[in-house]
């Protein structure tokens, strides 16, 4: 449960770029004014920075007001967890692995963080487990199911940082705007954050200059 952690703990974690789908996404959870009035920062477009340090601003629409929302993913899961604790037919279980499923039940086998075993019945089950899926791999196995995927890995990854407010608090960066700094094969991102810092992420070969 990522709320009992410290907040220093985040992760390698891209802030999220909300646009009007996953808003409407969380309103039909009655989320979208909690999240758009306390996380989310309007991006109007995106600021592209060269080599010698010139800035071109890019309107990402039609009409200046046109925008999509900066929102940090760790806070916003922790309100969507928020929101889950208080339904009254929803029960959270955490440190608990997908080890198989059983389709025709349907139900599921984990495996608790003490190494306990269970397995759980349920009218519906829905396969969220990662890349490496228990259930892909179940269902892959059904003679029946005419399943077959492959999966293969890019070449690049990515290393999050952290640009600190300004000393007043305010943000060092222009605050509405995605920063972008193409470098060839090289790409560096800032998302601006409510407390006025920005989450930075490197994308890069995993080989080579």
């Amino acid at each position: 449960d990522i709320r009992k952690e410290p907040e220093s703990i985040t992760g390698r974690s891209i802030n999220l770029a909300l646009s009007k789908r996953g808003i409407s996404a969380l309103a039909r959870g009655g989320l979208d004014a909690k999240v758009l009035d306390e996380l989310a920062i309007p991006m109007y477009g995106r600021q592209m920075h060269d080599k010698r340090g010139n800035e071109k601003f890019q309107q990402y629409g039609v009409n200046p007001s046109d925008c999509i929302y900066s929102a940090s993913r760790r806070k916003l899961n922790e309100y969507l967890l928020d929101a889950l604790d208080e339904l009254p037919n929803a029960k959270l279980v955490f440190g608990a692995r997908c080890l198989s499923i059983h389709p025709d039940v349907p139900s599921a086998t984990v495996r608790y963080d003490n190494g306990d075993e269970e397995t759980l019945q349920a009218d519906l089950l829905v396969g969220a487990d990662g890349a490496r899926s228990a259930v892909r791999t179940a269902l892959a196995r059904l003679p029946a199911a005419r399943f077959s995927f492959s999966q293969s890995y890019i070449t690049h990854g990515y290393k999050e940082f952290h640009i600190a407010p300004a000393e007043d608090g305010s943000h060092r960066l222009s605050a509405n705007a995605l920063h972008i700094w193409p470098r060839h094969d090289l790409m560096l991102i800032a998302l601006p954050n409510t407390d006025g810092s920005f989450t930075v992420t490197l994308f890069a070969p995993f080989q080579g200059e």
